[in-house]
């Protein structure tokens, strides 16, 4: 017995359309993992920054002290530990692109490409 082939026609239609969702649903999951690794590895950063942070306030604030009271007053070590920090930002600024930018971008590309 020989099927109809409009009865055919549909079935493949059909598969075709559940084959649609089925890649939809796919990348839409893909897109998720994707997302969820990438902000749980930037908020585990981001946390990590945080605790950085502290300790080289404490650290600055211990160093400056130390410079001041080797200079006779306490705040010279606070001046002289800013003017080192306007050096330090001053090279980053000229060196942005290559120590920042780029190996942002590189993460993220990476990461989006798993």
């Amino acid at each position: 017995m020989q099927e109809n082939p409009l009865n055919a026609i549909e079935i493949l239609w059909e598969r075709i359309g559940e084959y649609l969702e089925t890649n939809i649903q796919l990348i839409k999951l893909q897109a998720i993992g994707k997302t969820s690794h990438i902000i749980a590895t930037v908020l585990s950063q981001l946390i990590l920054l945080i605790i950085a942070v502290f300790f080289m306030l404490f650290l600055n604030i211990g160093i400056a002290l130390w410079i001041g009271s080797l200079l006779g007053k306490l705040y010279y070590g606070f001046f002289i530990l800013a003017a080192f920090y306007v050096l330090i930002g001053f090279l980053f600024f000229i060196f942005k692109k290559k120590l920042i930018k780029k190996p942002i971008n590189n993460f993220l590309i990476k990461e989006l490409l798993k």
